[in-house]
């Protein structure tokens, strides 16, 4: 068998597998989610919140629990489906496991960090994703653990008082995910830095190793546009 059908076979046998993307809170899962997804074709795909940086940005509101036929977002409750879905999304270990029980075929990838990545992981969590979740009701649930917080603001958030309070929590979270993944099979990990544009490896080219498929022109443009604009917002003062 030559190279190149060697290839497209592999290619074949991948693209019929069921994927799931396993990832901590705030270290870029949605956005590797939907690289993966226009690379098996999906249409519909998060686009970037220039904002924030972040890809939770949906048409149709994945924050408001909304399943497409082609990807399952599956967040803090397991989620039954009549049609298997192509991508599996979640920040649980316990449903990485279910997952694999369901289908012989899963391929698992994580996206893995180093210790010194920690922290900024849990800084990019509350300034992407709790942006849309600080409520009153999320306020005060923080209030009555005994949070000596100012009264309630949309922009509490930007308190570095209050900020700091539930970086701490939230960073214990992040640390315990990351040393309880070694105990998970998984089949490709990639590292937080390289999905940022941190460190010397190409998400290009792992994405074509993974998939063993090209990165086409778009991919590889919206690949450049998110790690630009989050060294924007978050690591220039760090580099």
């Amino acid at each position: 068998m030559n190279l190149v059908l060697n290839r497209n076979t592999r290619w074949k046998i991948f693209s019929m597998s069921k994927i799931c993307i396993h990832h901590c809170s705030g270290s870029g899962g949605s956005f590797l989610t939907s690289m993966i997804g226009r690379m098996l074709d999906i249409d519909e795909v998060n686009f970037i919140d220039i904002k924030h940086g972040d890809y939770h940005q949906n048409s149709k509101g994945e924050w408001g629990n909304f399943i497409n036929k082609e990807i399952a977002s599956i967040g803090n409750h397991w989620q039954d489906r009549k049609m298997p879905a192509k991508i599996y999304y979640t920040h649980q270990h316990d449903y990485v496991s279910k997952l694999q029980t369901l289908f012989h075929n899963l391929k698992v990838i994580a996206i893995d960090a180093d210790v010194d990545d920690f922290a900024l992981i849990t800084t990019m969590f509350i300034k992407k994703a709790w942006v849309n979740m600080w409520t009153e009701q999320e306020y005060n649930r923080w209030v009555k653990l005994g949070c000596n917080f100012p009264p309630y603001h949309i922009s509490n958030l930007e308190d570095p008082d209050v900020f700091d309070v539930i970086h701490e929590q939230l960073n214990t979270d992040t640390i315990e995910w990351h040393q309880q993944l070694v105990n998970y099979k998984i089949d490709y990990t990639i590292k937080f830095k390289t999905i940022f544009g941190l460190d010397e490896t190409s998400l290009v080219h792992t994405l074509e190793t993974v998939m063993n498929k090209p990165v086409n022109n778009t991919i590889e443009q919206l690949i450049t546009q998110y790690q630009q604009r989050n060294k924007e917002l978050y690591f220039n003062a760090r580099l």
